[in-house]
């Protein structure tokens, strides 16, 4: 079990850890009978003091450590810097949190939108770190005087996608409900 707090993205080290009884018959079939298993493997999901480690909350084996070992095979992290993003909801964007991406575009030449106009460019994309925290504050709350950046875990299409919005437009973020998986 955890020791103590674990944030997302640490390498656990065996002071981490501590061992305990568990009965055979309850034993999780992800779970772990040996420190030396679990050590040098990186949290991807926060763990709590006392709470039991199991194979779904660890990145995989050998994926190495902080962000990397956080980015699922086939997937991306990708940092948007904060005078590109809206500020509207940003001090409440938080690492795990799942937003939408909109891209405003200015057109000198479109009377009707009044010069520009706003599109969603992505759905439904996780927030891995906003600056350098890739675990939630305790405060639940980042303060926008020292956000720079927001990085977020899309598919190497969605790359192209942000790449071309930043240059083109600004990027907003919307926060959505955690339980909101319409597209």
């Amino acid at each position: 079990v955890a020791a103590k707090n674990i944030p997302r993205g640490k390498t656990i080290s065996a002071d981490d850890l501590e061992m305990r009884q568990w009965p055979k018959h309850m034993k999780p079939a992800d779970g772990f009978l040996e420190l030396a298993t679990v050590c040098e493997r990186t949290v991807s999901i926060p763990l709590l003091k006392g709470e039991l480690l199991l194979e779904s909350k660890l990145a995989s084996k050998g994926s190495g450590r902080g962000m990397a070992a956080l980015i699922p095979a086939g997937m991306r992290a990708y940092s948007i810097q904060s005078p590109n993003v809206s500020t509207g909801v940003s001090g409440f964007i938080l690492p795990g949190n799942h937003v939408d991406v909109l891209l405003t575009m200015s057109d000198a030449t479109s009377s009707e939108t009044g010069g520009g106009a706003t599109l969603t460019l992505l759905q439904n994309v996780e927030v891995l770190a906003v600056d350098q925290l890739i675990d939630a504050p305790n405060e639940n709350r980042i303060d926008l005087r020292e956000m720079r950046s927001v990085t977020l875990l899309v598919n190497p299409d969605d790359t192209a996608k942000l790449t071309l919005g930043q240059s083109r437009g600004s990027l907003q973020l919307t926060l959505r409900n955690p339980h909101d998986d319409l597209q």
